[in-house]
Order: C-alpha cells, then sequence, then structure tokens
C-alpha cells in the first residue's frame, strides 16, 4: 500500500483529485505558446515519489525547447510540459520509495521534462533533500501561475 499524505494540498477527503494543472505547449512557438491546461495527476511507481511542485526552475534552455531551436535534437511530442528542476513537497510515496518521506521538501533535476506542473512523480534516487530551514520562497525561481515562461 502506497503512503499517502492527508493535507488539503492536492487532496479531497484524504484522496488525490484526478486533476491538476500544467503549463504546456501545443506546439513551437514564442512566449504565448504556453498554455495553462488541466491534467491527471501522474501516477507514480513502487520506487518513486509524487510532489507538489513549488517552484520549477527557468533557464535558457527552456526556451530554445519551447522555440524550437532544439526540434532536430530533442524533438517534442505535443503537448508538452517543459521544465527541467524542481522544489517542492512529496506528497505520496510508492511502496519501495524509502528515502523520503510525506512532507520531505526536495528540490530535484527531473532527468526529462515536466517541472511546469503542479505534481510530478520521479525516482527517488539522485536527488536531494533541500535544507531543514530553506523555505521554498527563496527556491522560487518561477511559479506556474505568475507568468508565462519568455526570453528578456
Amino acid at each position: 500500500m502506497d503512503r499517502m499524505q492527508t493535507s488539503s494540498s492536492g487532496m479531497r477527503d484524504g484522496k488525490f483529485s484526478a486533476r491538476s494543472q500544467a503549463n504546456r505547449i501545443h506546439g513551437y512557438g514564442g512566449p504565448d505558446a504556453l498554455k495553462l491546461d488541466e491534467v491527471p495527476i501522474p501516477p507514480y511507481g513502487e520506487a518513486q515519489v509524487l510532489v507538489h511542485v513549488m517552484a520549477a526552475g527557468v533557464n535558457g534552455l527552456d526556451w530554445k525547447i519551447r522555440d524550437g531551436l532544439l526540434k532536430e535534437v530533442r524533438p517534442l511530442q505535443f503537448p508538452a510540459t517543459l521544465g527541467l528542476e524542481i522544489a517542492g513537497v512529496v506528497v505520496a510515496a510508492g511502496i519501495h520509495a524509502s528515502k523520503f518521506a510525506v512532507g520531505d521538501r526536495v528540490i530535484a533535476p527531473l532527468g526529462g521534462m515536466g517541472a511546469y506542473a503542479d505534481f510530478v512523480a520521479i525516482d527517488e534516487k539522485g536527488f536531494p533533500r533541500s535544507q531543514p530551514d530553506c523555505r521554498m520562497s527563496t527556491l522560487r525561481l518561477y511559479r506556474l501561475r505568475l507568468s508565462p515562461l519568455g526570453r528578456r
């Protein structure tokens, strides 16, 4: 049986709601290509954790992928959720996930894309906890609902 958080963050009556949001692109383009979509919460495996994303890193690679500048070497299947790094809180863990507990704060490179979403499922190996005294507000490089990703 999986371990789950019972707080209200992404949950109703102790169970995950079926939907969340992700900032996705449906085709290559500029900042206007990003759309806030309702998406299912991703399933997580026995050795994975489900993380409620509090912040996602933004870097030059993200807009280059979005604009299609890397489509020859990194083609996308649309719709695609961009973002390579997250900071967040573990809200559920598979039965074989033992490194993190529900409620742990984590920072992680995803090893792929998908950070611009409310939730991500990731293997617990290879990423560290945030420092216990670190506030998520200090890690917020990008907040999904504030603005679309754009070049400056």
